[in-house]
């Protein structure tokens, strides 16, 4: 992606972060208006829009464990209730690794 020039040099590193951790989930940018937005790559979802990267930031968290609950809709948890179990799966090039526990 090409880097943006009109952003504070705090914004910018905030971006570029954002885009290293998710680049293979979703698609981050800064619009000319400044509402940053992230889409999932397969688009399934509207796009997240906050004003500041810093609220943008625990919307993609939230969004990536509700895309993890709609990947993982229908496995079934550890035969052995007392024990976690651990259920990997690969989502746009990331291995993903979820430990549940029932209570």
């Amino acid at each position: 992606m090409e880097p943006r020039h009109d952003l504070s040099t705090e914004d910018a590193s905030l971006l570029y972060e954002l885009q290293r951790i998710w680049h293979d989930r979703y698609r981050l940018d800064v619009n000319e208006d400044g509402v940053w937005s992230a889409q999932r790559l397969t688009g399934a979802a509207k796009p997240i829009t906050a004003d500041t990267g810093y609220e943008v930031r625990p919307l993609i968290a939230r969004d990536a464990i509700q895309w993890n609950r709609e990947v993982f809709a229908g496995t079934t948890h550890s035969p052995d209730s007392t024990k976690p179990s651990t259920r990997k799966a690969k989502v746009g090039g990331s291995c993903l690794c979820l430990s549940t526990r029932s209570a």
